[in-house]
């Protein structure tokens, strides 16, 4: 059934559309959080919804591939009259949910839902950040608590594209609180890590804490900038290594030979993990039994255009590690490292190679598109 319409209807929309978010494209800030959630709840859809007064619309959306649902199918439409986190284990045995089209139907219904509403600081809730799964299952305290955490990180994105459009508030001071609110989910993450049963699990952890780090240094370099969405990559990138630098064992240097180049936050973000997950790799693999060794990450730009990012280790090469491109008949399957490394240059439509020998292990990712040097 349709949910009951909101007591604050009218100031609730009104707050709704003072935010000039509604039909906006999709931005990367929002997409990142909606892959974190995923990732920490273990579901495959992940959404930023908002309910305005005919729909339920997406500002980011992973797994359920549509934009925005009629309000008799918005299952947010429940979740915006409470405070709190609003789970569904079993939307078959919930009369809120048992005839909603999504969870009764034939194929692939939605059969759990969880969503913490978006609210803002007057108390108006406008949407709600939500995962959904086909199967039935509940969440732990932990993965509500970080639902929590991100649908504030939403809403806090919200706040500042609002204060950017309207400069009511001060550039400073939202800098301040979306640092305050990545923070508190690394914070929430390193915890989640350390309640991890298997390696693998740990692994995966690892690296989405390197990707909120980094989307956390990219803010910085957006903060500094005063070219829009464009950041200086090799300044971005000198940040990135020296934090991945600060995790790594005593005896691996890690060092940068970076070429003043620009490029768009997008792109900043898949290279910046590139950058975290080859060093954390490289730590991992390239120098066993306590050996020494350089991770070495050059960045260059041609005359026309063309990046080239190379990192490079001198380590053991492709003798015994398993993050590398196996050969034919090998057992063991590409690290989780690689696997984001190869789906960070696919998002920049860069190209990705690997070279694995006796003197050490390198990356090359060249992109076409590239901003010019000025």
């Amino acid at each position: 059934m349709r949910a009951p319409t909101p007591a604050n209807q009218s100031e609730r929309l009104a707050a709704l559309a003072g935010y000039r978010i509604l039909e906006t494209e999709r931005e990367k800030d929002f997409d990142d959080l909606v892959e974190i959630a995923q990732l920490i709840c273990d579901v495959p859809i992940a959404l930023v919804s908002l309910v305005s007064h005919d729909q339920q619309w997406f500002k980011a959306e992973i797994g359920l591939c549509a934009s925005s649902t009629s309000l008799d199918e918005a299952i947010c439409g429940y979740t915006i009259l409470g405070t709190d986190v609003l789970e569904i284990p079993d939307t078959r045995l919930d009369p809120r949910t048992a005839d909603n089209p999504l969870c009764s139907r034939e194929k692939d219904p939605l059969l759990f839902y969880a969503g913490a509403p978006l609210i803002t600081p007057d108390g108006h809730a406008l949407g709600a950040f939500c995962v959904l799964d086909y199967k039935p299952r509940k969440l732990d305290d932990v993965q509500k608590a970080t639902l929590t955490k991100l649908a504030s990180q939403a809403m806090a994105q919200m706040e500042l594209r609002r204060a950017m459009h309207d400069q009511n508030v001060l550039r400073s001071e939202m800098d301040h609180r979306v640092k305050n609110s990545l923070q508190t989910v690394e914070s929430f993450i390193r915890i989640y890590q350390s309640r991890a049963s298997s390696d693998e699990e740990k692994d995966a952890l690892a690296a989405i804490g390197r990707r909120v780090s980094s989307i956390s240094q990219l803010h910085a370099e957006l903060y500094k900038s005063d070219t829009g969405d464009i950041v200086r990559l090799d300044d971005y990138l000198n940040r990135v290594a020296a934090h991945a630098s600060d995790a790594v064992r005593r005896g691996i240097t890690v060092q940068t030979e970076l070429q003043a180049v620009k490029a768009d936050s997008r792109k900043a973000a898949c290279y910046a993990m590139i950058v975290s997950e080859f060093v954390a790799n490289a730590n991992k693999y390239a120098f066993p039994d306590g050996r020494d060794g350089v991770v070495t990450v050059s960045l260059t730009e041609t005359d026309d255009g063309v990046i080239t990012l190379t990192c490079r280790d001198n380590g053991v090469g492709n003798a015994g590690r398993t993050d590398s491109a196996m050969p034919a008949g090998a057992k063991s399957l590409p690290s989780i490292g690689l696997r984001l490394m190869e789906s960070a240059a696919s998002q920049t439509g860069s190209s990705f190679e690997v070279h694995a020998d006796e003197n050490g292990y390198r990356i090359d990712v060249v992109s076409l598109s590239g901003q010019p040097q000025g």
